[in-house]
């Protein structure tokens, strides 16, 4: 594997470093025994140049000889356009079998498929229904943007008009009018989204199907995921804004890009917050990452189907705001990076010979920490996916039958682990769990309103209400680094007191907290509840959300819409 796993040689089949179909099919089976559900990462737009279909395409076999997207070029200036990877340099390679140029937007092992062929559209589909039929509870679908591309393969314009056409040598380099978001891509998505709907006719197995796009702040692209009132595609595409907060954190920032998705999204769908990758994860992160541990909210109250949107394993940890949030496994231990990103070697294509790549080398091992291991950053994505970490036996109690793991464990498995925080009612773990069980047993942050209350250079706050229901919640969260004291008595919906339910400090439950004066130290999220019957909702429409109305009845403890 050249990419991990996104460099595909068998779409029906399972690497043998990961193991045999028949260890998959017992995973499938033991998490669904638990009450889990299994999420497949599904990346459709390219294959391995290794993969059987490429082969024969290569070859020019009558059938597959169109798989690919080929073009004329020779050896000396392969560059039928300006297109570039979005690892960087020309997105077309060589085929000295074939002796024409194949397109890859990804690494030159990657060649994209001509979803323009309907024999590739079916095969595609054929795939999906293979793993449904294993019993898979849907796909997550990668790089969905890059599907389709322009057949008249014209030059992309560049960003900057005045730099020399060899230097454009980045993704960022051009505008990507004719590689991304190409007209019939949707088409696409809902063939599969019919796919998935006809396979969730059983009752309590819902197929889910959520797709990746970075459109950064083209967010009216990403909605065009969710589909329209009449045809669906995702069930929701990726929120990856919040990525964005370790490089500008502030509450005002948080409260734009919060707004950002939910006055985009279309209505009657909900939100999901990406943030957390298989990417760079630091310790300068940890303060963020306790506090949007608040930001977990469950969405099967909003299904209308027995058992929908049961899913994925991170399902416990889905706490306070309002949609779906994505996390990658170890963060709710605060797994450190295993080691940063080291990007060097990246410079090769510019500058390549022997006396820089031992500078590069040097460069990186004569400063790293002593005790500590390089990673070498070509093009793939994968240095930061270490084993997760359950215990501090062999191998982190992630593999006890031999001394090998497909990854390096890092380091501090002896003390950052799932046996060692279970232990600790301080740890991060803990926390995740509290809030969990709080999301869990409480109706007004399954199904209650959204709304935002404040927001400053520091704070971001917001309230979960529900008609009918006289308890509410306010999430105070401080992004800065000092403490903050929140005055919120314009608020005239809120009580004069409220009540601590859950602190990322050391802050005792019960403990009474003036609206005047909300206290928060640097990186702390907190949780307080208090009753009321006056509404925040219906004197601030434009900042209150909701996927779908209800209300509540207490008198018959009846949830019911209104």
């Amino acid at each position: 594997m050249i990419d991990f796993g996104y460099d595909v040689e068998d779409f029906r089949d399972i690497d043998p470093v990961y193991g045999t179909m028949q260890d998959f099919e017992e995973l499938l089976t033991q998490m669904h025994n638990r009450g889990m559900k299994l999420i497949m990462d599904f990346i459709p737009n390219h294959t391995s140049d290794r993969h059987r279909w490429f082969n024969l395409s290569r070859s020019r076999d009558e059938h597959y000889e169109d798989y690919y997207i080929w073009s004329d070029c020779n050896a000396t200036a392969p560059r039928p356009n300006n297109w570039v990877s979005v690892f960087g340099n020309s997105s077309w390679t060589y085929d000295e079998v074939r002796e024409q140029c194949y397109l890859h937007q990804f690494l030159k092992q990657q060649p994209d498929l001509n979803f323009r062929n309907p024999h590739v559209r079916r095969e595609i589909i054929d795939i999906v229904r293979f793993w449904l039929e294993k019993g898979v509870d849907g796909f997550r679908m990668g790089a969905v943007k890059h599907l389709l591309e322009a057949t008249h393969l014209r030059d992309e314009p560049p960003t900057d008009p005045h730099k020399p056409p060899e230097s454009l040598t980045s993704e960022w380099d051009l505008h990507h009018d004719y590689t991304t978001s190409q007209l019939g891509l949707h088409q696409l998505l809902q063939d599969w989204r019919a796919e998935m709907d006809a396979y969730s006719r059983e009752p309590g197995r819902y197929r889910f199907m959520a797709t990746e796009s970075y459109d950064q702040e083209e967010v009216g692209k990403t909605m065009m995921y969710y589909g329209t009132p009449l045809v669906k595609e995702s069930d929701f595409p990726f929120n990856f804004n919040l990525l964005d907060l370790p490089h500008n954190a502030s509450g005002s920032w948080v409260q734009h890009l919060v707004l950002l998705w939910m006055s985009n999204m279309p209505s009657g769908r909900w939100p999901n917050w990406v943030w957390d990758l298989h990417h760079d994860y630091t310790t300068s992160q940890l303060g963020l990452h306790q506090l949007l541990q608040d930001w977990r909210a469950e969405m099967d109250a909003y299904s209308r189907e027995p058992g929908r949107y049961r899913f994925m394993a991170t399902e416990s940890y889905d706490q306070e705001e309002v949609g779906k949030t994505m996390m990658y496994y170890g963060t709710p231990l605060v797994k450190e990076s295993d080691f940063p990103f080291n990007f060097n070697l990246l410079d090769l294509p510019h500058n390549a010979s022997g006396s820089w790549v031992q500078h590069l080398v040097l460069l990186w091992m004569s400063n790293m920490p002593s005790g500590r291991w390089p990673n070498w950053v070509s093009a793939g994505r994968d240095p930061q996916r270490s084993p997760m970490q359950w215990s501090g036996s062999m191998n982190a109690g992630f593999n006890n039958r031999t001394n090998t793991t497909w990854l390096p464990i890092h380091p501090n498995y002896k003390t950052v682990n799932v046996e060692a925080q279970k232990e600790d009612s301080g740890s991060v773990l803990a926390q995740y769990r509290l809030l969990s069980h709080l999301r869990q047993s409480e109706l007004v942050l399954q199904r209650g309103w959204f709304c935002l209350v404040h927001a400053d250079a520091s704070v971001f706050s917001y309230l979960r209400e529900l008609d009918g229901l006289d308890r509410a919640f306010l999430v105070v969260l401080n992004f800065g680094t000092e403490a903050a004291v929140t005055d919120l008595s314009s608020v005239d919906e809120l009580p004069d007191r409220l009540m601590v339910v859950v602190s990322t400090e050391a802050r005792a439950a019960g403990t009474q907290v003036p609206k005047v004066s909300v206290a928060t130290a640097a990186g702390e999220g907190l949780v307080l509840r208090y009753s009321s019957r006056r509404r925040f909702h219906t004197q601030h429409d434009a900042r209150c959300y909701v996927s779908e109305k209800a209300c509540y009845l207490e008198a018959l403890d009846l949830l019911y819409k209104c």
